[in-house]
């Protein structure tokens, strides 16, 4: 709704090329949400979506987020479930930013032995503490459906192959670190291109 609120300004103050622009970038961005049905999708169509969401987030954000993304080239081809790596992001997006600036972001992904994803999204932000996000993991928080989701995927495509954990500092930041045998998502979701 964010979106269509910033869309719906631009045009009351008659900035229809920004306003088309976000059109467009929205467009994409559910198109790649929807993916012609497919569950399972590369790394590197999960970062392309993830830089919508960032395109997108950038214009509806008064304050400005400093991000990175980062892929190991043998990790891109690599498979995983649609909508895991937004999600984390989009929670430290809505969660860890309170201050007017010096908001960053960095999302990393690597692989060892050509199977072993692991996937890191840090923040400079606010921090949680271990209970906050083990209750968010449980799907017990209110309002807190992407970490959850997230944890429930991978459950049910790498049953014991994956973990998630935080490392967090109040005031400093969180780091969600997410791993997984990528060969288990081959084996039990719907293959990507």
């Amino acid at each position: 709704y964010n979106v269509l609120n910033t869309i719906s300004a631009m045009c009351e103050m008659e900035q229809g090329e920004d306003a088309s622009r976000i059109s467009h970038m929205a467009a994409e961005y559910y198109r790649s949400v929807l993916s012609d049905g497919q569950d399972i999708v590369s790394i590197e169509q999960e970062l392309e979506h993830v830089q919508l969401y960032f395109d997108i987030t950038s214009h509806s954000r008064s304050d400005k987020i400093e991000y990175t993304l980062c892929c190991e080239p043998e990790a891109a081809r690599l498979p995983i479930p649609k909508m895991t790596i937004q999600p984390l992001v989009e929670n430290a997006v809505k969660h860890a930013f309170f201050r007017p600036g010096g908001n960053k972001l960095d999302v990393s992904v690597s692989v060892r032995g050509g199977q072993e994803v692991t996937i890191i999204v840090a923040d400079n932000g606010v921090g949680m503490d271990t209970a906050h996000f083990e209750e968010v993991l449980s799907g017990r928080c209110e309002g807190h459906f992407g970490l959850y989701s997230v944890r429930r995927c991978m459950e049910l495509l790498c049953g014991g192959q994956y973990s998630i954990e935080a490392i967090s500092e109040k005031m400093k930041g969180t780091e969600i670190i997410l791993r997984y045998n990528a060969g288990c998502i081959s084996a039990n979701g719907r293959e990507h291109d």
